[in-house]
Order: structure tokens, then C-alpha cells, then sequence
């Protein structure tokens, strides 16, 4: 795979499971070091330690709430604060502003079945 992010940081959201997990690693894997955001600090420090045992890399985990401006900054604030600097920003935090049970049915296909 090569080391195309090699001293590049790389910030995740959503970075404590599923697909944002796999994005972390493979960032961790291609050679950057990885800020891991989330809510769950057990999922976000287990995530950090299974990149620095399996790759090798520097890694963080800080938990934030990205839907508020203020976490956001401390996030961006943290990463600066330990790597330097940002040079990649994966945004995989899930957020859905209202129950999808409200949502007209017409407008639920045209939105997510489409």
C-alpha cells in the first residue's frame, strides 16, 4: 500500500466504529498519524492502541461532540496542540437533526432508497 500519508495528520469523526474505525486504520496504515473523534472514550482509546500496536503510528483520541462549535474547535485545538498541525479532515460522524419516523414516507425513498 506504500506510505502515501507519511507524516501527514489526519483528523477522523466518527473514527470509534464501524466505517470511520476502518478509515482510521487504514490512515494509520498508509503511514499518518490519526486523531480519533467520538462520543465513546472505551471505543476511541481501544481504537488508538489497536493503530499504534498493529501500525506503528502516533495516534489520539479526543472526545467531541461535532455538532457543537465550540467541542469542534477544541478538537482542531487538541490535534494542533500534540501534532502541529491538520493536513486531512475525514468527516464520518453520523448525525440525523430529526427522527426518521417523521419524515413523510415520499420524502424518506427520495432522500435514503434512491
Amino acid at each position: 500500500m506504500g506510505n502515501r500519508l507519511e507524516g501527514k495528520v489526519v483528523v477522523v469523526t466518527g473514527g470509534t466504529q464501524g466505517i470511520g474505525k476502518g478509515v482510521a486504520l487504514m490512515c494509520a496504515a498508509v503511514g499518518a498519524k490519526v486523531v480519533v473523534n467520538g462520543r465513546h472514550e472505551q471505543n476511541g482509546t481501544a481504537v488508538v492502541r489497536e493503530i499504534q500496536d498493529k501500525h506503528g503510528q502516533a495516534a489520539l483520541f479526543v472526545k467531541a461532540d461535532i455538532s457543537s462549535e465550540e467541542e469542534c474547535k477544541r478538537l482542531m485545538d487538541e490535534t494542533i496542540r500534540q501534532f502541529g498541525r491538520v493536513d486531512g479532515l475525514v468527516n464520518m460522524r453520523g448525525f440525523f437533526p430529526v427522527e426518521p419516523w417523521s419524515i413523510p414516507p415520499k420524502t424518506y425513498s427520495t432522500l435514503f432508497l434512491q
